[in-house]
């Protein structure tokens, strides 16, 4: 069934001149706030808008903070010249590093800090650039929180688009396609397609973003661990229903029900759990001013037009509160995610350890993954008929976990601990 009606929480209703204003007074007084210690303060710096108006605002305060940027050799996904623009608008004392396909060397390192199968591949880059960053200073600023508090991910205005498009079909039109998809071959171009728009708005976003949609989650089972969710009565599909039942339980109209599922979900259980991890495996403490609670709880509840502009603009009303602040490249410039260039990679540089941790000798042993799936996955990707890089890296990552956690492999990073350990004690 549809979402029904539900009540709409409070708004903040003012003009959009005072909400500028408004928005430029909390991002100071966040800053403010998150810059006292006792020791330097730096921030990262992706060259974006979120990082960039923090660094900002840390200069017209009197810092002048050391700025840390990671960068790659692919041009689609290095941003270094941009961090250099917001670096040098603000005499910043700016270091960076390039990454390079050899970073999954550090992959060991990384699975034993994570602490679980988490399969965010840009913990790599949040790995280097933290190492950069504690070579000189003890805390970091960042711009984390910004999209998910001013609707600056695609996905808000996909979502929207959607529901314009589809969000009229009545329920026999999305029984019928539901059905049509049901009598495709699993990997028919367009199932997929056919089963999103299917489902009704909340069901879809959630669906949007999951990387392994729920037939394709059934084949990967393998027996053992078939038998072993069968036997703990344990459901494959419970946490994609917690995931919608959040979405479909959240206030207020469709954009804030989104900000307020990201802010519910992928924030914390993503992107904080990642910076937190890779920082603090450098010592280092970060700190993300757009998440002070006042500026979160004020943005919130204004107009959802403010953050996500019926022409699709995504972080209106921020871009236009720190306008006289950022250099016009920045604030106009087509938005990119942290990502890493796995897809070139894997079919390039990191193939082989691709296929040696997803061998049918590894799967076999191990029982969790079925064989036939996991290599029609392997195959599609390398001959570039599908792009599975991140499915292929979350399976990946779960091996890795298991070798390092369950098979008891010890790591290069706990032999150095129990050497310097033993030292100490001698």
């Amino acid at each position: 069934a549809d979402v029904p009606e539900r009540a709409q929480p409070p708004t903040h209703t003012i003009d959009p001149r005072d909400a500028e204003h408004e928005v430029r007074q909390l991002l100071r007084s966040a800053v403010e706030s998150h810059l006292v210690a006792d020791v330097p303060v730096g921030a990262f710096l992706s060259g974006g808008i979120d990082s960039a108006s923090v660094v900002g605002t840390m200069a017209e305060l009197g810092a002048r903070p050391k700025t840390f940027s990671i960068g790659f050799e692919e041009a689609a996904f290095n941003e270094l010249d941009y961090a250099r623009v917001i670096a040098k608008r603000f005499h910043t004392d700016h270091h960076e590093l390039v990454v390079r396909p050899d970073a999954w060397a550090l992959t060991e390192k990384l699975i034993w800090f994570l602490d679980e199968p988490f399969a965010d591949v840009s913990a790599i880059p949040t790995f280097l650039v933290s190492q950069l960053a504690a070579a000189h200073v003890k805390v970091v600023l960042s711009g984390d929180g910004g999209d998910e508090v001013f609707a600056g991910y695609e996905r808000y205005a996909w979502t929207m688009n959607e529901e314009r498009r589809f969000g009229w079909l009545p329920g026999v039109a999305r029984r019928g396609l539901e059905a049509l998809a049901a009598r495709l071959p699993d990997r028919a171009r367009g199932k997929r397609f056919l089963r999103h728009i299917a489902q009704p708005t909340h069901l879809r976003h959630v669906d949007g973003e999951t990387l392994f949609p729920g037939s394709l989650k059934h084949r990967l089972l393998g027996p053992e661990l078939g038998r072993l969710l069968s036997a703990r009565a344990i459901d494959a599909d419970a946490a994609l229903r917690d995931r919608v039942a959040i979405l479909d339980g959240a206030p207020g109209d469709l954009v804030r029900r989104l900000l307020y599922f990201d802010t519910m979900t992928y924030l914390p259980l993503d992107i904080l759990t990642k910076v937190d991890r890779m920082t603090m495996a450098h010592s280092l403490e970060a700190r993300p001013p757009l998440l002070d609670h006042t500026l979160v709880e004020r943005v919130f509840a204004m107009a959802s037009s403010l953050k996500l502009a019926p022409d699709g603009t995504q972080k209106w009303i921020f871009k236009r509160a720190v306008a006289d602040l950022l250099p016009p490249e920045i604030l106009t410039r087509q938005k990119r995610g942290f990502g890493v260039p796995i897809v070139e990679w894997f079919r390039g540089p990191l193939k082989a350890p691709m296929l040696e941790l997803l061998s049918g000798k590894s799967l076999a042993a191990r029982g969790w993954l079925d064989e036939t799936t996991v290599r029609a996955l392997v195959a599609e990707h390398l001959d570039g008929r599908r792009d599975h890089a991140l499915p292929l890296w979350s399976l990946m990552t779960l091996e890795l976990w298991a070798r390092r956690f369950l098979d008891g492999a010890q790591t290069a990073v706990e032999r150095s601990r129990s050497e310097e350990i033993g030292r100490a004690h001698v």
